[in-house]
């Protein structure tokens, strides 16, 4: 960002593994999938999941963030004997996404999952929206439509956002009664503007949409940001590592050696 150069970053966790393999799922979150429902959708989802794949052993530009252990996910418990995995790193599914990277991506292509999470919060992910305020890109946010509980007005986002389109909280569910003419959309977008910052905080539909935009146009930057920007953006604190109301700076939940 700072160079100016456009780039796409993509993360996959076990929910994009399970679209990707057309397995049924329940997460967390609003979404579900069952692949059984609908055949045709579920074939097409799985198959833009996986064009992120494709695409990074292409383009140079495209990253990929899966879901390798790493120190700022915090290492072991205070008796050093419990690795704490976080919710991110997680050996058997890398082992999974193996067979569908078909060619050798090289290692600066790759990021972590929880790339903006726990230690990472803030000396990453908040040094990237220090950046987005001070060089006064245009950016516009892809997130679910639940940011109007909170943020009913424009002036309550944040400054350097210039724009918010929402999906429904289950993104899933609508592309597969909407696949055409969701991707149709997103291409349009695409190739409207240039120089633009898309953040994604849409779920796997970020997933199937950032490497449909990119090969629509490269010009722009397409990040998937997922959940970490909730506090920031609503003014929801959804993640353990967001700060605490009381103690923004230095109080989380989590415990880290």
């Amino acid at each position: 960002i700072r160079c100016g150069e456009p780039f796409a970053l993509a993360r996959y966790g076990d929910g994009e593994l399970s679209l990707l393999e057309r397995r049924s799922y329940k997460g967390i979150d609003a979404w579900s999938f069952d692949p059984d429902s609908d055949e045709l959708g579920a074939r097409r989802i799985s198959e833009l999941i996986a064009d992120g794949f494709a695409l990074a052993e292409d383009y140079d530009g495209m990253h990929l963030g899966l879901p390798f252990y790493f120190c700022a996910e915090g290492t072991h418990d205070r008796d050093r004997h419990q690795l704490l995995k976080g919710g991110g790193g997680n050996n058997q599914w890398l082992r999974d996404f193996a067979p569908h990277l078909h060619r050798r991506i090289p290692p600066r292509q790759l990021v972590y999952s929880w790339q903006w999470s726990n230690l990472n919060y803030g000396p990453v992910f908040e040094e990237l929206l220090s950046d987005l305020r001070k060089l006064s890109f245009l950016t516009i946010v892809i997130c679910s439509e639940n940011i109007r509980k909170t943020r009913t007005a424009s002036d309550q986002l944040p400054s350097w956002v210039w724009s918010v389109l929402t999906v429904p909280d289950d993104g899933v569910a609508w592309f597969t009664t909407h696949m055409q003419e969701i991707e149709h959309s997103a291409r349009a977008l695409a190739r409207a503007v240039n120089g633009v910052i898309f953040l994604f905080a849409a779920g796997p539909l970020s997933n199937m949409l950032i490497p449909l935009m990119t090969r629509a146009n490269r010009a722009n930057t397409y990040i998937d940001v997922g959940g970490t920007i909730d506090w920031e953006l609503k003014g929801v604190r959804s993640r353990d590592f967001h700060p605490k109301a009381d103690n923004p700076v230095v109080t989380r939940d989590t415990n880290y050696i």
